[in-house]
């Protein structure tokens, strides 16, 4: 991070440990505040460890836990990078076995609870400290530690994280929590209903987790004894310093809250709220970590208004109980059909008026189910990285522009492009995508007066169009979805959309079973464009045989 320079009560300063104590407070204060908006009160404490029940850690659980580590230099306060201590695990785990059981025994040392926290600018003036987000860098032996317990805890409490959770999850992802809540609002448009989407917005959610209330939600799920005890050992106890260019703040204790860049924390996040699907006693629910969408239909807008209202404040009683912080002014409400609809609905008594769009989960969500404004705001997003990939093309070649192209402008321009790259776009929407696909592979063989054919320009730069691209993806996704039989709303409408005749079972095939244009936005009625595939859902189930299989059915071959 550069030197930062800030302005602090009118008095500009670049006095390093005035300003690293600068961040230490304001990050401390902020959660401070926060607590003291929602105090909760001492409900259990963690009972002590139960060693007859717990089976120590072993050679080839350190080796494996290694494995999964990041090679990174980053390091914590004891200075020693997370690739050290990944080389050691993987290639020498006895030596660490009997640190590591120690841990499990006795608890984490106080010098592994210490958090190095590096301000990231965010936003907007670099001079004011509420436009900076703490990063937190860990120690490297606590992180093998904490994949150790993280790998533990999964198998003891794998399905309680609820199914409407789509985050920190094998086979789940963004793009599946965005499928659930499109084929959600699609299905109730299809039954003549209206349908509204609201949002919840929380304040620094992972820094407001009570280790008081999390020993309750482990005992009520049914987690061992030892394991309730080693995971409050990780979460009490902890501190954190601010460091600024090299230049260190006091420790501070840091009372609530899961650190933020922990191994263990996002588990811990998705269980503290895992509840919330049963509190609310409604299924039409779609959360990725702390972002939730709740999908309600009526057959009116006054029933839509009701209904709304009651969700909602049950929804807001659950989270204010778990100690979480809402914020209603930030809350977006849209209603979802055709002709647009604009009104009023109360959240928690607070007055939201509701939208034409919604932004989830890095799309933009419109009230007709629509596309063009998503294509726009994507387009604005990746046009200013395409204009400086042309400016240093003369210092590249086409394989890394190409390269280059993919990380920066084709992750953005196809992010979730299940969800929305579809029949649903429409022809200007594919008018748009196409343009922008063959700006970049002109730009790369430097056909800038357009001599060369499109259909040559996808062989030489082996990048197919947009159209092969959707087809590819979904296909993937269904195959992964039907082999895992998760997420399982989707899986239910994979299944219910597959047909087999008598003398071919193997040849499944889907069917459209929508009532009009609006069915088209359901993941069960686009899948009839794979059928023109070979025979494709009993092949390879391995990610990279799949990789093979459909590259070579849809006859593309991309780096």
């Amino acid at each position: 991070m550069n030197e930062i320079s800030l302005e602090i009560n009118g008095t500009k300063t670049s006095d390093k440990p005035t300003i690293a104590e600068t961040f230490s407070d304001f990050f401390q204060k902020k959660v401070d505040d926060l607590e003291r908006k929602n105090p909760i009160g001492e409900q259990i404490e963690a009972e002590g460890p139960a060693y007859h029940e717990w089976i120590p850690f072993t050679d080839k659980e350190i080796e494996k836990c290694g494995k999964s580590l990041r090679n990174k230099k980053s390091f914590g306060e004891d200075e020693i990078p997370l690739k050290i201590v990944r080389d050691i695990a993987r290639n020498q785990p006895h030596k660490l076995n009997y640190l590591m059981n120690s841990f499990a025994k006795d608890g984490m040392p106080i010098e592994l609870k210490v958090s190095r926290m590096i301000p990231l600018h965010e936003k907007s003036d670099k001079n004011q400290v509420e436009n900076y987000r703490p990063i937190a860098n860990l120690n490297a032996v606590g992180k093998l530690y904490e994949k150790l317990i993280l790998c533990r805890l999964q198998s003891e409490t794998d399905g309680r994280e609820g199914e409407f959770q789509h985050a920190y999850r094998s086979s789940h992802s963004t793009t599946t929590a965005l499928l659930e809540l499109q084929a959600r609002i699609s299905a109730e448009l299809e039954k003549n209903h209206i349908v509204a989407v609201y949002s919840m917005d929380l304040s620094a959610a992972f820094d407001l987790l009570r280790p008081t209330i999390m020993q309750t939600v482990l005992k009520r799920i049914g987690v061992s004894q030892h394991m309730r005890w080693l995971i409050d050992d990780f979460l009490t106890h902890r501190k954190f310093y601010v460091d600024v260019n090299g230049t260190k703040s006091a420790k501070k204790p840091m009372k609530i809250g899961c650190v933020q860049g922990s191994i263990l924390g996002p588990r811990l996040f998705t269980l503290y709220l895992g509840n919330l699907i049963n509190e609310l006693d409604h299924k039409g629910v779609v959360t990725y970590a702390d972002d939730s969408y709740v999908v309600v239909a009526g057959s009116s807008i006054e029933e839509l208004k009701a209904k709304v209202t009651d969700i909602s404040k049950k929804h807001v009683a659950f989270l204010k109980r778990m100690g979480m912080v809402v914020n209603p002014e930030k809350t977006e409400v849209v209603i979802f059909g055709k002709p647009p609809i604009l009104s009023p609905f109360s959240i928690d008594g607070t007055v939201v008026e509701s939208s034409l769009q919604m932004r989830a989960l890095g799309l933009t969500l419109q009230y007709n189910l629509k596309w063009n404004l998503h294509i726009e705001q994507m387009k604005k997003k990746v046009q200013p990285k395409l204009s400086m990939l042309k400016k240093i093309r003369k210092n590249l070649d086409a394989h890394q522009f190409l390269k280059l192209a993919t990380a920066q402008i084709y992750s953005q321009m196809y992010y979730a492009s299940q969800v929305w790259m579809n029949e649903t776009l429409g022809s200007d929407g594919w008018k748009k995508l196409k343009s922008l696909h063959y700006r970049i592979l002109r730009a790369a063989v430097r056909d800038y007066k357009c001599q060369i054919s499109r259909k040559i320009l996808e062989k030489t730069c082996k990048r197919v169009s947009p159209e092969t691209w959707s087809t590819y993806a979904t296909a993937s996704l269904v195959i992964k979805i039907k082999r895992d039989g998760s997420p399982n709303y989707l899986h239910e409408i994979v299944n219910e959309t597959i047909y087999t005749t008598r003398r071919q079972p193997d040849k499944a095939k889907f069917y459209d079973n929508s009532r009009g244009k609006v069915g088209k936005h359901r993941l069960c009625n686009r899948l009839t464009k794979l059928n023109d595939l070979p025979p494709w859902l009993e092949r390879p189930m391995t990610d990279d045989g799949l990789r093979v299989f459909l590259k070579k059915s849809l006859n593309f071959d991309m780096d």
